[in-house]
């Protein structure tokens, strides 16, 4: 059940329906660190943090290449690269490692460790041409 429930996860990442993936996936109650930052909790609160990182880009492009789920841990873990164009600050580029802890159909525990985001280069500056610049 983890298994089709993290691929259902990853399409509709990979469509770049963010939104619609915390509003599926998300626990109520679900806490998230991203590298040593303070923890943000509770879907409606990660959900206004995306709604306001997307009026600040014009194109998004995600890809989940590695996806490992371990249904007896209900533990889903993965690689996740995120191209971006920010409207002031021009093509940008994430690769992110992440942690997931899941209950019920639902994310309750994640994790992102990552360096900063950086520029990225591709023809045109477009993210769907940019290629991964490590």
């Amino acid at each position: 059940m983890l298994q089709q429930d993290a691929q259902a996860y990853k399409q509709l990442l990979e469509a770049g329906n963010t939104i619609a993936v915390i509003e599926q996936y998300y626990d109520d109650n679900i806490y998230q660190q991203e590298n040593d930052e303070e923890t943000i909790r509770g879907k409606q609160r990660l959900l206004s943090l995306e709604q306001q990182s997307l009026e600040k880009i014009d194109q998004l492009v995600i890809r989940v290449p590695t996806l490992v789920v371990d249904e007896e841990q209900q533990i889903v873990m993965g690689e996740m690269m995120i191209t971006f164009y920010h409207k002031t600050e021009g093509l940008k580029f994430l690769k992110e490692a992440f942690l997931q802890h899941w209950e019920n159909g639902k994310i309750v525990k994640q994790q992102f460790y990552y360096r900063a985001i950086r520029g990225a280069a591709g023809p045109g500056n477009n993210p769907k041409q940019a290629k991964d610049p490590s």
